[in-house]
């Protein structure tokens, strides 16, 4: 099947894989679960593992399966981690700090590709929701 591609990106959504620290999910993984929840593929576009590496999920022009409404007009960056433990499903900060540079410099990168586009947290977008579990706006003053 043939992918379908945004014709504009007006957002780059950060997003949590809502996991604990312990599962270092790769896309594999992701796809794996997204796809017993019903999607065709991985809903996201960039995933950035427990120990700094990202992976692509969907082709960075092809329309993603995130964030209602928002699907065929942004990007998702999606962090994996955002849940205490496996026995304490709460959520939590607990990113690596290899992740964290690596969001900064995946999010510059976006910016210079898209720079029309405007950085949000999923939880700007669905207020019922918490993921990324930080401030985004506070944190783009990098």
């Amino acid at each position: 099947m043939d992918r379908i591609n945004r014709t504009e990106t007006k957002y780059i959504i950060i997003h949590s894989s809502q996991t604990p620290p312990s599962k270092n999910l790769n896309v594999k993984d992701m796809d794996k679960l997204h796809r017993q929840k019903g999607f065709l593929n991985v809903v996201h576009h960039l995933i950035i593992k427990r120990d700094g590496n990202v992976e692509t999920g969907r082709h960075i022009e092809e329309v993603g399966a995130h964030t209602e409404s928002y699907n065929d007009i942004s990007i998702s960056v999606c962090l994996v981690g955002g849940d205490a433990t496996d026995s304490e499903l709460e959520p939590r900060l607990n990113y690596t700090s290899k992740q964290w540079e690596e969001l900064k410099k995946s999010i510059m990168r976006l910016r210079y590709q898209y720079p029309q586009s405007t950085i949000l947290g999923f939880n700007e977008i669905e207020t019922t929701q918490l993921s990324p579990y930080f401030d985004v706006q506070s944190w783009l003053d990098f």
